[in-house]
């Protein structure tokens, strides 16, 4: 398979992957038990690190209200002692942070994904994770498409397209800069969107890995009719 390590080198990274939200916008339930392809939409993102050499432990996190549930079905799915399943926060952070806790610390890197972003690679995985093994960081990034403007009391300006990335998961980190970040940002009580952001403040480089489009995240509706339809014949382990 693409994107994996061999068993002599021994597990190096964890992931986080995150199936707490509400999808309010969805209008269907909660988001990351939503069924897509016969599985549960957080199934494809864990089996994903699942298949991954490199991969020593996946922490999902879900709504405390699907804790049971999921735990007991997952367990019937996987089969797989890497796998925890632990209740997220009231915020993203939170729920990362509930995660971290509950993964191996002695891993070195820790890859934050969103179950709501089904079609994960495996050359996306390793390569999130070697960069960040390296450098520090490392976020799926790919081009904006649309020309992007800022707006002063009514009038747009225009921005550098060339220069804009939009930022995706897996979002990759050493565990203890991660963690380190998380700990000064509970304690400062400031909140971010993202893991890139939140390390981004506390001053943590982070790499630009190249992604791709169908790794978006299912926010709408139409998002999940596309997602439905890709499924179907998506390389999982190009």
């Amino acid at each position: 398979m693409a994107g994996r390590e061999t068993r002599a080198a021994g597990p190096w990274a964890g992931a986080v992957v995150l199936a707490a939200g509400l999808g309010s916008r969805l209008g269907r339930g909660r988001k990351g038990v939503l069924p897509l392809g016969g599985r549960p939409l957080y199934a494809w993102s864990v089996a994903a690190f699942l298949a991954q050499d490199i991969v020593g432990q996946v922490v999902l996190v879900v709504h405390a209200a699907d804790l049971a549930g999921v735990a007991r079905s997952a367990a019937r799915r996987f089969r797989e002692a890497r796998l925890r399943v632990v209740p997220g926060g009231a915020e993203r952070q939170d729920s990362v942070a509930r995660g971290l806790d509950a993964l191996d610390p002695g891993l070195e890197v820790v890859l934050v994904h969103d179950a709501a972003r089904p079609f994960l690679k495996a050359s996306l995985i390793a390569a999130c994770a070697r960069s960040a093994r390296h450098l520090g960081g490392a976020v799926a990034c790919v081009p904006v498409k649309d020309s992007i403007k800022t707006v002063d009391h009514g009038m747009l300006s225009g921005l550098p397209r060339e220069r804009l990335l939009a930022a995706q998961t897996p979002q990759a980190f050493r565990g203890e800069l991660l963690r380190a970040a998380h700990a000064r940002a509970r304690a400062a009580g400031a909140v971010y969107t993202d893991e890139a952001g939140l390390c981004e403040a506390d001053g943590i480089p982070a790499a630009a890995v190249p992604s791709y489009g169908e790794n978006f995240k299912i926010t709408t509706p139409e998002d999940l009719l596309l997602a439905r339809r890709i499924v179907r014949d998506f390389d999982f382990n190009a």
